[in-house]
C-alpha cells in the first residue's frame, strides 16, 4: 500500500498531465471560438482543474482517515454496548448469604440456599439473563490458598426465584481463584497470595483442554480479571493496568503482558486499578489521586482509546459489568460516612448505564452493601 504522501504526489502528477496541450483536443468544427467564449472556457478550465485535484486529495485523505485508526490505535471511539437491563443480579457480602436482587432497584427478591455445608461462595458470573455460575471453596482450605473448588450452575425463574443448583465441575486449586470465563471453563488463579513472598504466580487453567499457563511477577495490587471468553487477562501493577492473552507462553508478566493504561497518563500520583473486562471489548477501570473522589474510565481493546465516563465521590471498591457491557454495578466507599458495625466507612452501590451516563442508586439494604467494606461477590 502506498503512503499518503506517494498517493498525493501521484494524484497531482496525474492532474498536471491533463493540462498538456496534447490532451486538450476540441471538436474540429469548434476549434475557432469567439474570443470572449474562449476566455470564459479557459477561465472555467483553470478553475475546475485545481478543484478536481483538491477533490482527489480530499478523497485520499478521507480514505486515509478510515485506514489510519488500524495503524494508529486511539482514533476510534469505544464500541457502544446495547441491550436491555438484566432483570437480576446476585449479591453476597460474606459468602454465606447469596441473594437475588432486582437490578432496577436493588431490592432483595430471594435468598439462595447454600449447596454445600462448610463451603463459602467465592466468585460468581452471569451466563445469561437468568443463569449464573457460582464457585464455592472449602472455608478452612481457602485460608491456606489451596483446596477443592465446586462450580455450580444457578438458574432463576422469570420472577427471580432460584431453582435447585446443578454441579458443573470440581477441581483442586493451588492458589486463590480470582476470575473465570462466562462458561466457567477458564479460571484465573493467583498462587502464593497468602505467603510472605514478594512474588506471586499467576495461572490460567482451561478445564476443557486441561491446559495451564503460568506467569510470575511481583504481587499484583488487585485480583486479575478475565474476558468473557477467557482469552484475555487484565491485571494491575505499580505502573498501571496491563493485559495479557491467556494463550501467551509461560514466563514473566513483565515480558508477556502489555501496559494499556499507564497510571502516569492520568497525572502525577494517579493510581489506576479495579479493571473489569466486559463483553463489548471494553475494559472499565478506576483512576484516583488519593483524595475523596475517583474517575470511572473505559478502555477499548480494539482502538486503544480511553475515555472518561464518570466522576464519582469516595474511593473505588469494585466494578462489575453485565453480560452486554452496557450496565455496571459500582461500589465505592464514602469517606465522610460513619463506620458501620465497626468495619470502616460505609459503601455505596449504584448502577450506571454507560450509554447515557445515568447513575441509579440501589436500595440501601441490597445485600447489605451499604454496610460492607470488604470484598463482595456481585454478578449480573
Amino acid at each position: 500500500m502506498k503512503s499518503i504522501e506517494d498517493r498525493l504526489r501521484d494524484t497531482f502528477r496525474a492532474d498536471a498531465e491533463t493540462v498538456r496541450p496534447g490532451t486538450l483536443r476540441g471538436l474540429p468544427e469548434r476549434r475557432t471560438r469567439p474570443a470572449r467564449r474562449a476566455a470564459r472556457h479557459h477561465a472555467w478550465r483553470q478553475a475546475v482543474i485545481p478543484m478536481a485535484a483538491a477533490g482527489a486529495v480530499i478523497v485520499i485523505l478521507l480514505g486515509a482517515t478510515v485506514a489510519v485508526p488500524r495503524l494508529f490505535p486511539g482514533n476510534n471511539t469505544p464500541a457502544i454496548a446495547s441491550g436491555p437491563l438484566p432483570p437480576f443480579y446476585l449479591g453476597s457480602r460474606d459468602g454465606t448469604d447469596l441473594e437475588v436482587n432486582d437490578a432496577a432497584t436493588g431490592q432483595i427478591v430471594a435468598q439462595v440456599p447454600q449447596p454445600r455445608n462448610g463451603a463459602v461462595l467465592w466468585i460468581a458470573t452471569g451466563t445469561g439473563r437468568l443463569t449464573f455460575l457460582v464457585a464455592f471453596v472449602d472455608q478452612q482450605e481457602q485460608q491456606k490458598c489451596t483446596g477443592r473448588l465446586w462450580l455450580y450452575r444457578l438458574r432463576l425463574t422469570p420472577a427471580g426465584q432460584p431453582l435447585p443448583m446443578s454441579l458443573v465441575a470440581t477441581t483442586t486449586l493451588h492458589g486463590l481463584l480470582t476470575a473465570m470465563s462466562q462458561d466457567g471453563q477458564v479460571l484465573a488463579i493467583v498462587s502464593n497470595w497468602c505467603s510472605p513472598s514478594p512474588s506471586t504466580s499467576l495461572t490460567v487453567l482451561n478445564q476443557s483442554t486441561h491446559q495451564m499457563r503460568h506467569w510470575t511477577a511481583a504481587k499484583p495490587h488487585e485480583v486479575p480479571s478475565l474476558s468473557g471468553d477467557g482469552s484475555v487477562l487484565t491485571y494491575v501493577t505499580g505502573s498501571g493496568i496491563s493485559v495479557l492473552p491467556t494463550s501467551a507462553a509461560d514466563g514473566s508478566l513483565a515480558s508477556r503482558g502489555r501496559i494499556v493504561a499507564p497510571a502516569r497518563k492520568f497525572g502525577p500520583g494517579t493510581v489506576a486499578d479495579h479493571p473489569r473486562l466486559a463483553a463489548n471489548n471494553t475494559m472499565y477501570f478506576a483512576t484516583h489521586h488519593g483524595g475523596n473522589g475517583w474517575e470511572l474510565r473505559a478502555y477499548n481493546l480494539t482502538t486503544g482509546r480511553t475515555r472518561l465516563l464518570k466522576d464519582l465521590p469516595g474511593s473505588p471498591l469494585g466494578i462489575v459489568s453485565d453480560p452486554s457491557g452496557r450496565y455496571l454495578l459500582l461500589r465505592y466507599s464514602l469517606a465522610a460516612a460513619l463506620p458501620r458495625h465497626g468495619g470502616g466507612p460505609a459503601a455505596r452501590l449504584v448502577r450506571l448505564d454507560t450509554t447515557t451516563g445515568k447513575i441509579t442508586r440501589l436500595a440501601a439494604h441490597a445485600s447489605g452493601m451499604d454496610q460492607f467494606t470488604g470484598e463482595a461477590v456481585l454478578a449480573w
